[in-house]
C-alpha cells in the first residue's frame, strides 16, 4: 500500500514486460523516450529504468502506455522484439 494525499492506496501490481520490446516499439513508432514517459504519465527517468530492465510500470502505467502508442497489451510480453534474431549459439 502507498499513501496518497494521506489515504492508503493500494498500489497497482508491476508489468512484467520484455524491456527490449518496449525499446523497440518506442524506436518503431518514431516515439522518445519523454513521449513514452508522457503517454505513461511517468517522469522520463522512470521510464529509462523500465527500458534498461532496472524497473517495471505498474500495470496502470503500463496500460495507459499501450493504449498511447496503439499497441496490444500482448505485444509487450513477447520473449524478443520483432526482427531481433537470437544470438548463434
Amino acid at each position: 500500500m502507498i499513501e496518497v494525499d494521506g489515504f492508503m492506496r493500494h498500489r497497482s501490481p508491476d508489468a512484467l514486460i520484455n524491456p527490449d520490446t518496449l525499446a523497440w516499439v518506442r524506436q518503431q513508432g518514431g516515439y522518445s523516450q519523454a513521449d513514452m514517459a508522457r503517454k505513461a504519465q511517468t517522469h522520463p527517468d522512470n521510464y529509462r529504468e523500465w527500458e534498461q530492465g532496472e524497473a517495471r510500470p505498474t500495470m496502470s502505467q503500463f496500460y495507459r502506455l499501450a493504449h498511447g502508442v496503439h499497441r496490444p497489451v500482448t505485444f509487450f510480453f513477447l520473449f524478443r522484439a520483432p526482427g531481433v534474431r537470437a544470438l548463434p549459439s
